[in-house]
């Protein structure tokens, strides 16, 4: 996000993600045992499908994350507190900023879209593209979007 997060609530997604992993039964010994425990713990078959790809194998054979979410939940920390709209607001001469915009994510608020569509007309090195039908997990929700973002930004 651009501003601190003051709305825990929009937030509970993610932290549904985090405890999921976190409930899946180790050892994991395969895929398919990874996607039901996923989905066991509340996810849905797209997000599970994504999330085993975050696997590597050990040297037992089994599966492991190769993330901790210990150190996601510290990132998180920081990322709910994090203040970016000095930068938007006086964008250096020489940077230019793209932002990609999940359409359904409650985080972008009415007045953080409003804002940011007055700094881009302010400021022609920031612009931003928004992926319809997408919530958080944008590479998730609309890959074929996400991607057309990505790709209009760097034409």
């Amino acid at each position: 996000m651009i501003g601190a997060i003051e709305d825990e609530e929009a937030m509970q997604g993610i932290d549904n993600v985090i405890e999921a992993v976190d409930g899946v039964k180790r050892p994991i010994p395969n895929y398919s045992y990874l996607k039901k425990e996923l989905l066991a713990n509340g996810l849905t078959p797209r997000l599970a499908d994504w999330l085993s790809t975050s696997v590597r194998r050990n040297a037992t054979h089994q599966y492991e994350f190769v993330f901790k979410t210990s150190t996601i939940r510290a990132m998180l920390k920081t990322y709910r507190q994090a203040d970016y709209w000095d930068v938007f607001g006086n964008p250096p001469e020489s940077c230019s900023i793209r932002l990609i915009r999940a359409e359904r994510n409650p985080l972008w608020t009415e007045e953080i879209v409003e804002r940011l569509e007055i700094l881009t007309n302010d400021y022609p090195q920031l612009s931003t593209r928004l992926v319809r039908n997408s919530g958080h997990w944008v590479q998730v929700d609309n890959p074929e979007g996400l991607y057309e973002a990505i790709k209009d930004m760097l034409i």
